[in-house]
């Protein structure tokens, strides 16, 4: 089969930045399927210049972009830059083309190429493309460019022949957006992780417990609270040794300008990390902590690969802001630093084999249901059968 994926920020090997689509070309091409990616030559993290130029396996068509993923009206600038690019490039060639979110005018200009073509499209939505934008930026739902894009993003998934998506409950979600049950050519693919980073084993030899929070750094994530939490741990619960370790460049520098004034035990990581090193670095630590804001969007449940990286690296997780999850680890329905804190003193208290036990059971389910080989071959013979391919 000949493959096209388009996603403005896929990123090569070597480079940082969102590796899904590399991973499925990657192994697409594997199984002996023609594949081509299209992406733009900016990392969406921080809008610089990707570095690496290196030939890999997998063909990049890399559209030069003038304008970066920060700030509304630049990344509004760099969308459309992109989707009319990827308009006006040649006619297609690949039997099926995948577009996916968060660019929903190139996925649409996409669907058109494809029609044009007289080619299969699939669409695919990442976390929950619309109410993640609601619930998490202060776009609100009557913005006349949210209301395009909702629009587009409703016609795609009555249109489309077939969609992806990475959220648990997408079934509920289209109940929401549309009114009915999700379409029936729905297929969940959920995050994935390239089974060669599942090998690292958690190596935490301190006798302090070794908080790490690893990701975004803006207000939204909720960095203050995870701090404020921590203060609260040092100055009721001295009994408990303990240190935090940020990873991530600092988007706001009150928060270590705040640790530093209350002589916290916190340490700032502004590195960027390749994906296997990252999870290697994270095997050193204690748990890995997930601070979700209230917000309407995770009722369709977790999507994160934050939560795929703190997994394979055989750590437990803490996650406030919701009452339960499909993984293992310490959850709290409120996410104030008081009632993380709490959850931070559970953690404290457990034992180091159920510490482990934990652990491994998340490793699996993460071998089991977030495997690529074996997500990346579901998803090749649900191609298969839209193409009606038969070789």
């Amino acid at each position: 089969m000949k493959i096209l994926i388009v996603n403005q920020f896929a990123s090569k090997p070597g480079d940082i930045g969102l590796d899904r689509h590399y991973v499925i070309a990657k192994k697409l091409q594997e199984f002996g399927d023609e594949v081509r990616l299209v992406n733009a030559d900016r990392n969406y993290l921080n809008g610089k210049k990707y570095k690496n130029n290196n030939n890999s396996e997998i063909i990049f068509k890399t559209l030069k972009s003038n304008f970066r993923n920060i700030g509304t009206l630049e990344r509004m600038c760099c969308y459309i830059e992109f989707s009319l690019k990827l308009f006006f490039q040649k006619k297609f060639k690949e039997d099926v083309i995948i577009s996916s979110t968060p660019n929903i005018l190139a996925c649409f200009l996409a669907y058109i190429k494809s029609r044009l073509n007289n080619k299969k499209f699939i669409f695919e939505v990442r976390d929950i493309w619309s109410e993640s934008v609601l619930s998490l930026t202060s776009i609100g739902r009557y913005n006349p460019l949210f209301l395009i894009s909702r629009s587009i993003e409703k016609y795609l998934l009555k249109r489309s022949d077939l969609i992806i998506y990475t959220m648990p409950n997408f079934q509920a979600f289209c109940k929401d957006l549309l009114g009915k049950d999700s379409p029936k050519n729905a297929y969940y693919c959920p995050q994935l992780i390239e089974d060669k980073y599942l090998h690292h084993k958690a190596d935490n030899s301190s006798k302090e417990m070794d908080l790490v929070y690893s990701g975004a750094t803006k207000d939204k994530d909720n960095l203050f609270t995870i701090v404020q939490a921590f203060k609260i741990l040092q100055e009721k619960h001295k009994e408990i040794k303990a240190s935090l370790t940020v990873i991530g460049v600092l988007k706001n520098e009150t928060v270590q300008e705040y640790s530093q004034k209350h002589k916290l035990n916190i340490k700032f990581d502004r590195n960027y990390y390749y994906r296997g090193d990252l999870i290697k670095k994270l095997s050193k630590y204690s748990a890995g902590i997930i601070s979700l804001r209230e917000a309407k969007v995770y009722k369709y449940g977790l999507s994160l690969n934050k939560a795929i990286d703190y997994m394979s690296a055989g750590i437990p997780l803490i996650v406030s802001g919701i009452e339960s999850g499909i993984y293992e680890g310490i959850y709290n329905k409120k996410n104030s630093p008081e009632d993380l804190c709490i959850s931070f003193v559970e953690l404290a208290g457990l034992s180091e084999a159920r510490r482990r036990n934990i652990s491994m059971i998340n490793k699996e389910h993460i071998k089991q249901k977030h495997s690529t080989q074996l997500e990346v071959k579901k998803l090749r013979e649900k191609i298969k059968l839209l193409l009606n391919f038969r070789h």
